[in-house]
């Protein structure tokens, strides 16, 4: 019998607790349990596991286990990874009308390539791919750019030929600064709802509006509100996130934004609101508000004990759409990828609905075999796997082919687990220490 590799111990304030990763089970434990379990560790022979009771519960939570049936579980995984990621029943594309913007954001990574709008010819093509792709007519569609919304007239042209084929859409989003959703898209949406739309800000007012900014230098955060004011009353079933981007320059804004959203949209029932976290290689000549991994990791510890309504973590280690089969990015051109921020990038293009032809198997490749966790054996001994995100694909294989040393783990999983660790201790503040009080 072992503590299964899924399970973290540790003490906060004098209070001892384990959390689970394999069946998202949080417990309270006495300091003599706490240290038995801890010296397990170290090949000794605990106390407790002469207690049948003690020793049959922890087997029923999952703590104590076999190397097996960890293994069992890690199987599991990767199975339901493969199924998800191999499986054709769903066609999810990514279309990028346009590359263009209203906006200048200074860390854009598209700000240098190729414009253009889609075509209605491309439209045309990209049913047609559709068709010979799909023996089932269903697709999860989602828009993205640039900013798409300067595309509305294709937009609504590609809806109507979808409707026309009797091509069902499963799901429909949106990435969008907001800026432009107002009159025409309005109307789009009203027709072809959407699922869900996410929408970015810079912090509050006085740094967003010196970020995200019209090419003339106009602030656009009141624009945003309002548009998304109107949007919000009009499509009451649409899950609105928001994305709060953040660095050095602003980390002070988002616990005031966040409450100040929250407040604003109390009566949306599908709000979720998150930091952008600014990190990475990003050249953009912004690189300087850009995050440290340890700074992150700071921000977000501080963020987790300061949240009202901690969460336990759940399961998601779902990688991303670079690595499914039926997984496309599409470019305005006709163009083919597997990942966003490969887009307008010529060497980076696996195909083309205009001929209908694959190419760059190289990189298609990468990204399908070596662009998840299933062959990291960092990520397999990983007791937080099932909780992490399972990491960027194009920061995975950049780091296999480039040479590259970009950090794949989800912020729970550094800096010793720091804000894992405050984000349980502050949902047990919440929760479990007030249950007592009031048992």
């Amino acid at each position: 019998m072992i503590i299964s590799k899924y399970v973290l111990l540790f003490e906060q304030n004098g209070i001892f607790l384990l959390f689970n990763s394999k069946n998202i089970s949080f417990l309270e434990l006495t300091k003599d349990l706490y240290d038995g379990l801890l010296s397990m560790n170290i090949n000794a022979n605990p106390t407790f596991l002469k207690n049948k009771t003690i020793v049959n519960k922890l087997i029923e939570l999952g703590v104590l286990t076999t190397e097996m049936d960890d293994q069992s579980f890690l199987d599991s995984l990767i199975l339901k990874h493969n199924l998800l990621f191999y499986s054709k029943d769903i066609l999810r594309l990514t279309i990028a009308p346009t590359i263009s913007c209203n906006l200048c954001c200074p860390y854009c990574f598209e700000v240098t390539k190729p414009k253009g709008i889609i075509s209605r010819e491309i439209c045309d093509k990209i049913i047609e791919f559709i068709k010979k792709t799909q023996d089932k007519p269903f697709i999860d569609l989602n828009w993205f750019g640039g900013e798409p919304l300067l595309a509305i007239k294709q937009i609504r042209y590609f809806l109507e030929k979808l409707n026309e084929n009797d091509i069902k859409i499963i799901s429909h989003s949106i990435v969008t600064n907001a800026t432009l959703l107002k009159d025409s898209a309005l109307d789009v949406f009203k027709d072809y709802p959407l699922t869900s739309i996410q929408v970015t800000f810079d912090g509050i007012k006085k740094c967003h509006d010196t970020i995200r900014t019209h090419i003339n230098g106009a602030g656009t955060f009141d624009e945003i509100l309002n548009n998304m004011d109107v949007f919000i009353s009009k499509n009451p079933n649409t899950y609105i996130n928001i994305r709060i981007n953040t660095g050095k320059h602003n980390s002070l804004d988002y616990s005031t934004l966040k409450e100040s959203l929250s407040k604003r949209y109390h009566n949306c029932k599908n709000l979720y609101i998150y930091p952008g976290i600014l990190k990475g290689d990003n050249d953009c000549g912004y690189k300087s508000n850009f995050f440290s991994s340890r700074e992150w990791v700071s921000f977000y510890t501080s963020l987790q004990k300061r949240e009202s309504d901690a969460e336990i973590p759940m399961h998601s280690c779902k990688g991303c759409m670079a690595n499914l089969i039926n997984g496309f990015v599409i470019g305005p051109k006709g163009e083919m990828y597997k990942c966003w921020e490969d887009i307008g990038i010529r060497e980076r293009e696996i195909g083309s609905v205009v001929d209908n032809k694959f190419r760059n198997n190289t990189l298609f490749h990468q990204y399908m075999l070596h662009g998840t966790f299933t062959e990291d054996k960092k990520c397999l001994n990983c007791g937080l796997l099932p909780i992490c995100s399972g990491g960027c694909s194009k920061d995975r294989i950049e780091n296999k082919y480039a040479g590259k040393n970009k950090v794949l783990c989800d912020h729970f999983g550094v800096e010793n687990f720091k804000t894992l660790k405050a984000r349980l201790f502050q949902y047990y503040q919440q929760h479990y220490k007030k249950r007592r009080n009031d048992g």
